[in-house]
């Protein structure tokens, strides 16, 4: 469930010149691509494995649902290496094709099966679950260590559920009737049964959806979680049992930034030094003529996603994200909104962003920093990679700006979110280059202007931004809400 509170629409009168001052330093070697990045991810890129390649996409989603998994009780059914299992659901032909693409593959495993069950089958606590870990009387901890040894060396991460923050059960993208202290206990027993299983396994937080609780009032399950953990005596010697942090964040590439930053707060805050991954990303379009949405929540123009996707990714890396990853590659038939999500159609043709994501992955791939500061209307994050740098510029005003840069390299390329080049004209020994303003056609324009890339290879030294007299912060005026502590 993506909903999101509504922005202000903050529009200001700017000057038509923003200078950002650049300066380098001794030439760096010719940029050349390195390889795969494993931090640039596609939820279930398998689906279009061919333009996966492509496109270097590093890491994947999988879903695994238990109750296709195992449909009936392991006493009930004998096929397979693990009773009860159902080896058609999830061969190992897709496994083993991503594994040699070089992917890293993770499992999200989630749903209660009837069998399993002592409240509502899919979304109930599982069967035996505050037994021991290793008890045959807890399914869940059997069905972990069994997945967990069975896909051993090819999925060694697993995401346990997904949004369990949904508490609304009457909703259909509701996933978890249990109490957060009953998530805990699901989130303990799959660490403890995977790394017994796999001393390499990883456990991911599922991502919870942070708007389900704020825009009702409610204190984010986030911290109601954090709270629980922190106050389990057994959690320091077990690592908290999990490995990972996970954020879903959608449409609003300022929201990226600040549900990152909110996430790693809210686990330093209680002495939790974990990382942080954007599992779940996109601006899925309304407009697309091949999959139109009627009265969506968020109108998105089809080409505005492409900046949507540069955007959240400069955003989330320069917020500390360890991984971003799109959902998703192919497009499916929603089940809730009908949203065209996929970076490739259902006849396989190709949307806009994934040309964007390719840029990405091209110029972003083997960044060592991220770093964002805002001058005036305008998002300024640097990318520094061992090859040079990667200046990522875009406007949140609905006035196009002029950006001028100091013409004191060779190197400079100009490129937009498509990978298309643009010309800087050098004037008085400075590039002058135009950013546009914002397209959508509503006034709330949630997503910046069109992206500018700029491409040195030379290493650029730190050197702050002329900000203009009249400040634009677009989170001021009475509809900022900080986020909780």
């Amino acid at each position: 469930m993506r909903d999101i509170p509504s922005a202000q629409n903050a529009k200001c009168w700017l000057a038509p010149l923003i200078t950002v001052l650049f300066a380098y330093l001794s030439a760096s070697p010719v940029y050349t691509d390195p390889a795969v990045d494993p931090r640039f991810g596609v939820v279930q890129a398998y689906e279009a494995a061919g333009v996966a390649d492509e496109v270097e996409v590093g890491w994947e989603r999988l879903f695994f649902s238990w109750p296709d998994m195992q449909p009936e009780a392991p006493d009930q059914q004998h096929s397979g290496p693990v009773e009860g299992w159902d080896e058609v659901y999830f061969g190992d032909a897709v496994i083993n094709q991503e594994v040699a693409a070089g992917r890293e593959l993770v499992g999200l495993l989630i749903s209660t099966p009837a069998w399993a069950s002592d409240g509502t089958p899919l979304i109930s606590v599982p069967r035996g679950l505050y037994l021991p870990y290793d008890d045959a009387g807890n399914t869940w901890g059997q069905f972990v260590a069994g997945m967990a040894q069975r896909y051993a060396g090819r999925v060694d991460r697993w995401i346990v559920w997904n949004e369990p923050d949904i508490w609304d059960l009457g909703h259909p993208a509701s996933t978890w009737e249990g109490t957060v202290e009953d998530y805990y206990r699901l989130v303990q027993v799959a660490y403890l049964a995977a790394k017994d299983a796999n001393p390499d396994a990883k456990i991911h937080l599922g991502a919870f959806t942070y708007w389900w609780d704020v825009n009702y009032g409610r204190r984010p399950y986030l911290l109601r979680f954090l709270d629980v953990v922190a106050a389990d005596p057994t959690g320091p010697a077990n690592n908290y049992y999990f490995d990972v942090a996970t954020v879903h964040a959608y449409f609003r590439p300022e929201q990226v930034y600040d549900l990152v930053q909110f996430t790693r707060r809210a686990m330093l805050d209680r002495g939790i030094d974990k990382p942080v991954w954007v599992n779940e990303t996109n601006a899925p379009p309304s407009d697309d003529p091949a999959n139109p949405v009627e009265g969506p929540l968020f109108p998105v123009m089809l080409q505005e996603q492409p900046a949507f996707l540069v955007q959240a990714f400069a955003m989330a890396f320069a917020a500390g994200a360890e991984r971003v990853s799109v959902y998703k590659m192919y497009d499916e038939e929603e089940l809730f909104s009908g949203e065209p999500y996929g970076l490739v159609r259902r006849d396989f043709s190709r949307r806009p962003a994934l040309q964007a994501f390719d840029t990405i992955t091209d110029h972003f791939a083997g960044f060592t920093t991220a770093t964002l500061r805002r001058s005036g209307p305008v998002n300024v994050v640097r990318v520094e990679r061992s090859v040079g740098d990667t200046t990522v510029l875009w406007n949140r005003s609905d006035r196009d700006l002029l950006i001028q840069i100091p013409a004191t390299t060779a190197g400079i390329r100009v490129v937009d979110a498509l990978n298309q080049r643009h010309v800087a004209q050098p004037v008085n020994r400075a590039y002058i280059l135009r950013l546009p303003g914002t397209i959508c056609d509503h006034d709330d324009c949630f997503i910046g202007g069109p992206p500018r890339l700029v491409i040195q290879e030379e290493r650029a030294s730190e050197a702050p931004l002329a900000v203009l007299p009249a400040q634009f912060d677009p989170w001021a005026g009475p509809d900022h809400q900080p986020f909780p502590r």
